[in-house]
């Protein structure tokens, strides 16, 4: 008998070695919570879960992608968007799984916000007349009535369902679809309340907070909501008059993402993970969470189209070899009968905008580890160590510009700033700056034949094409262009006597 519970024991222990090899681990997003039930979207589709983390069990399997899945107040609906009949819809279906019921005709622009109660669900809708369309609906998910709540460019909301009143945002950029950090501008999302019928006047809350408001969610009297005022995201709250803003989290890196607040937890993600938030104990904790899946997205494959995930290419000035950037990684490829070089670095590093330099000895890369990523200097045959030359960056990178006559290249960044970079003594050289608020204000760059002098575009604080020069030898700008007429594309005739432009 002792014989025979060893080997049960034994095979049972393998069976639950072999479960646990068999679960994998996900990129976990939109989470929702109630009570101790967990639903998100993960590999495009809604999984359920115990809110303590644990394996995740799948809900749907249907070939479109679910996402923002919202549970309902009593916990046995989720509401979720899908396109399962085209555009993007408002769907339902029960917490236990089932058929979707469909809930909207907007056309597309559907966009799941939350519940009133247990019978209507709240969503944003963009089927409306209007140079920004935006507005909050609700349908009733037994009668399908709808019902509109008239605030403009009303975006993401939390009900206060017992004075019957709704707080939302205005504008935003996540109404654009814009993952820009620490914004200060125009659209900057605003805080506001208003009653649920609609009767009086919308009031803004918070106007003095000087930093974005996004994902407001009710409770004991409070709004909690997530900003980036401290300099990284994390979670706030006002009263219910906007007075009195606390900080309740202080991370340091990684966007908060589609909070949701159940009860005293709010469940958000962060990166590819979820995390509670716990109201009474202010402590955040990760959720350990496995999903028993196939994992057919990791499963080698045939791409059809590979050009689509191609980044950069750039060819060596000799033209016998490029240098190719694609989902971070970089190899060069030859003309002649030369294998590829893969070249090699860390998997946390995301390599963009490599190039060759004036010799071909070397590539020039950008390194994306930390916020604003690091230049390199790879060796181009693959031998050797590659060299680090610019630290302590204090803004994004935007791209890199090598000269086809010597090693300096050149190199902008996301505060308007253009610089040359001297490889050999990896000292930085800022040519020119600009107000401008375009991304990459500096382009079309141009060589003299000996590689003295460097003709540019750039936008100016108007966001005009205007043709800066750059003496290399001197150290010296010109404005050539006077900014009342667009003029770009510049370039420097072979003598070295003449610039040509479009303007």
């Amino acid at each position: 008998m002792k014989t025979l519970l060893l080997a049960i024991a034994s095979l049972s222990i393998a069976a639950m070695v072999g479960l646990a090899e068999a679960q994998e681990r996900g990129y976990y997003q939109s989470p929702a919570l109630h009570d101790e039930t967990l639903v998100f979207s993960s590999e495009g589709d809604l999984w359920r879960a115990n809110a303590a983390g644990g394996t995740a069990v799948r809900l749907t399997t249907h070939p479109e992608v679910e996402t923002s899945p919202v549970l309902s107040p009593n916990g046995q609906w989720i509401a979720f968007q899908a396109s399962y009949d085209g555009p993007s819809e408002v769907y339902i279906m029960s917490v236990t799984g089932g058929t979707p019921k469909r809930l909207t005709h907007e056309g597309g622009g559907a966009t799941v916000r939350g519940w009133l109660d247990d019978d209507r669900v709240l969503y944003r809708t963009t089927h409306i007349s209007g140079r920004i369309p935006r507005i909050l609906r609700t349908v009733d998910h037994r009668s399908l009535n709808t019902s509109d709540v008239p605030y403009d460019n009303a975006d993401l909301a939390a009900i206060d369902a017992a004075n019957g009143q709704i707080f939302f945002t205005r504008y935003g950029l996540s109404m654009f679809s814009d993952n820009a950090v620490l914004y200060r501008g125009g659209r900057m999302a605003q805080l506001w309340r208003g009653d649920l019928d609609g009767e009086g006047e919308a009031v803004r809350l918070a106007a003095d907070f000087e930093a974005p408001i996004r994902h407001p969610m009710y409770a004991n009297d409070r709004i909690y909501f997530v900003s980036d005022k401290s300099g990284a995201d994390n979670i706030w709250s006002v009263d219910r008059n906007g007075s009195d803003a606390q900080q309740h989290t202080d991370r340091q890196q990684w966007q908060i993402r589609t909070p949701q607040l159940s009860g005293d937890t709010i469940v958000f993600q962060s990166g590819a993970d979820l995390f509670t938030y716990d109201l009474n104990s202010r402590e955040t904790e990760q959720i350990d969470l496995f999903l028993m899946s196939d994992g057919d997205y990791g499963r080698a494959r045939w791409i059809e189209d590979p050009l689509s995930f191609l980044e950069h290419a750039r060819m060596n000035p000799q033209g016998d070899a490029v240098v190719v950037t694609a989902r971070g990684r970089m190899a060069s490829a030859f003309t002649r009968q030369r294998r590829r070089i893969d070249y090699q670095f860390p998997k946390d590093q995301r390599a963009r905008s490599a190039a060759y330099s004036g010799d071909g000895e070397s590539i020039y890369v950008i390194l994306d580890h930390d916020e604003s990523g690091e230049i390199w200097q790879f060796p181009a045959n693959g031998l050797g160590e590659p060299v680090q030359l610019t630290r302590n960056t204090d803004t994004y990178i935007w791209g890199l510009y090598p000269s086809p006559h010597d090693n300096t290249l050149l190199y902008s960044d996301k505060a308007g700033r253009l610089f040359r970079l001297d490889p050999d003594t990896r000292r930085s050289q800022l040519i020119e700056t600009t107000t401008s608020g375009n991304d990459f204000a500096f382009f079309g760059f141009n060589w003299s034949s000996g590689g003295r002098y460097i003709a540019y575009t750039y936008y100016d604080d108007r966001a005009m094409r205007r043709v800066g020069l750059y003496d290399t030898r001197t150290a010296q700008k010109a404005v050539v262009t006077s900014g009342k007429y667009e003029s770009f594309a510049p370039a420097i005739s072979h003598d070295g006597a003449w610039l040509y432009f479009i303007s």
